[in-house]
């Protein structure tokens, strides 16, 4: 029996409640007649996750705990959609992705300025949109994911250093961790890493170990995704819970390039993303036959298949926001094919 791992959630802690501002008047800037309005402060930095990361284990690593369930072959979003309504793309994210939910970032938006600014509802309209929704109407699945630019793009486009900048981003993931938990789901957090294609020397290792620990203590099953060809074994090396990799290009050299440590990560209980389905090129029909062939042979090398296929999800390679309507309808189709035939034929499951 594969093992299902994983750590109790805790009650969710008191957060700094950004929906009250809702109504209030703009801030003002100097020169501006009136008094001005403070803007809701970025959320603090808790104290209480300054712990050294050593003492804060992968969720495999923890006692066993039924709350956690596994994904189980489901599909989901990497994050953005074609909308430019948060109150479309969150309804059509609830429609197309009930197993597995996401915020949606909308067509237009900048996730770096997103991972940067207070969590308002004029910077995050696609996370309070799908939080609404979840908590009015009931679903199928016990997650919700969301995501944040991780700091190694950050520091690529000039916005600070690496230390500080994990600390900012980890403090925007606790915070939607905390809002996940309050709508009565668990936290599934990616950081978005689309920098991280190479080995780099800016890379501080251990501000990000302590990022991964601090997004993990506030609750929240945390890992990252890399479009394009990511450097992997550097991510593995940092234990997340989860890697969400591009293979759009082929499971089999993925597989090879990581050898033992992605083994590894299954073994610990870690789950992988497959980012299976390619967003910059047209998916022909048939294409979720071909490909299922190809996962099937290529992840024999990481243990049973039933293990590997129960710690496994399915995404797209990329998001959808650069796409047109009709061509991220093709690469839902094909997600969801991938996903099915791996449920119900492989895994006795539903489709979703």
């Amino acid at each position: 029996m594969p093992l299902k791992k994983g750590r109790a959630f805790p009650a969710a802690p008191p957060v700094f409640p950004y929906a009250n501002f809702r109504n209030l008047p703009r801030a003002r800037g100097p020169g501006q007649a009136g008094n001005a309005i403070a803007p809701p402060p970025a959320p603090a930095y808790d104290a209480r996750f300054t712990r050294p990361a050593k003492e804060l284990t992968p969720f495999s690593q923890v006692s066993p705990s039924p709350s956690l369930p596994l994904p189980q072959s489901r599909f989901t979003g990497v994050g953005s959609t074609f909308h430019t309504s948060a109150a479309d793309a969150a309804a059509y994210v609830h429609e197309r992705f009930p197993g597995f939910p996401f915020w949606p970032q909308l067509k237009g938006e900048s996730m770096l300025d997103q991972a940067l600014a207070p969590p308002t509802l004029a910077s995050l309209p696609g996370c309070y949109a799908m939080l609404d929704r979840v908590r009015q109407e009931a679903g199928k699945s016990p997650w919700l994911k969301g995501q944040v630019a991780g700091p190694l793009c950050l520091v690529e486009a000039g916005k600070g250093n690496y230390a500080a900048l994990a600390t900012k981003v980890a403090a925007q993931a606790r915070w939607q961790a905390a809002q996940v938990r309050i709508a009565g789901r668990m936290a599934v957090i990616a950081v978005d890493e689309p920098s991280w294609t190479k080995p780099l020397d800016i890379v501080d290792r251990d501000a990000a170990t302590r990022m991964v620990a601090e997004i993990r203590a506030a609750g929240a099953v945390v890992g990252f995704h890399c479009c394009g060809k990511g450097a992997w074994k550097d991510v593995l090396a940092l234990r997340p819970d989860f890697i969400n990799p591009d293979v759009s290009g082929g499971v089999k050299a993925f597989v090879a390039e990581c050898g033992p440590a992605l083994a590894a990560h299954v073994a610990a209980g870690g789950w992988i993303g497959w980012g299976i389905v390619p967003t910059d090129r047209a998916v022909p029909l048939g294409h979720s036959r071909a490909v299922l062939k190809e996962f099937l042979a290529a992840i024999a090398p990481l243990g049973e298949k039933k293990k590997v296929l129960e710690q496994s999800f399915f995404t797209p390679a990329c998001g959808l926001a650069g796409l047109p309507a009709p061509q991220a309808e093709d690469v839902l189709r094909a997600l969801f094919e991938i996903s099915r035939f791996c449920r119900c034929d492989h895994l006795g499951l539903p489709a979703t």
